[in-house]
């Protein structure tokens, strides 16, 4: 079980980022307040390592499938950044090694949920991610039985970006993605 402390409100992001040196480095902004969140559990490490190993093999398969990470800072906007549990870009969206952070919102970012952030991930997070236009988002239950959901951004009439494709991957289904051409995981052996 992962405990999350929380500090105090109304902070910026770029507040955020000069005590980036006082704090974990699991801390993440959520609506203006200071999130960190410490210990991961081990399952929820080996669900992340298992996901990012499999992707890292589909990324070598060919050239020109992008980059993956695990945590790194996202400024999302003045009140948020976010460090998602692993993240892919694509070759077109691909940050500079160099770089510290994200510049932007990746093309795909996945959240692997605990008890103490599933509030976050499902609520606030969730909804930013939307609001800003991430364009898939990968929700990994990782308890014994449980599923992944996918959300995939689409356009509404309005073009506003919403989560309009939401799939619920039980334990006999495979996550795979749009924009993954040929990726595929099956759901029981990323939460064996």
């Amino acid at each position: 079980m992962a405990l999350v402390a929380r500090h105090r409100r109304d902070v910026t992001a770029d507040e955020f980022f000069a005590m980036a040196d006082r704090l974990p480095p699991t801390a993440q902004l959520i609506d203006g307040e200071v999130v960190v969140v410490i210990s991961p559990s081990i399952r929820h490490q080996l669900v992340v390592g298992e996901l990012y190993h499999r992707l890292r093999l589909w990324i070598a398969e060919a050239p020109g499938r992008g980059v993956c990470g695990i945590p790194v800072d996202v400024k999302l906007d003045d009140r948020n950044v976010y460090a998602p549990d692993l993240w892919w870009c694509s070759e077109a969206h691909a940050p500079d090694r160099s770089e510290i952070r994200l510049p932007a919102v990746p093309d795909l970012a996945v959240e692997v949920l605990s008890p103490s952030t599933r509030r976050y991930d499902l609520g606030a997070k969730r909804a930013r991610y939307e609001q800003l236009g991430l364009p898939e988002l990968w929700v990994v239950d990782p308890r014994p039985g449980a599923r992944v959901a996918v959300h995939v951004l689409r356009r509404s009439a309005a073009d506003t970006p919403t989560f309009d494709v939401d799939i619920a991957i039980g334990a006999d289904g495979a996550v795979t993605s749009p924009q993954l051409d040929g990726f595929s995981l099956a759901v029981t052996e990323l939460l064996a």
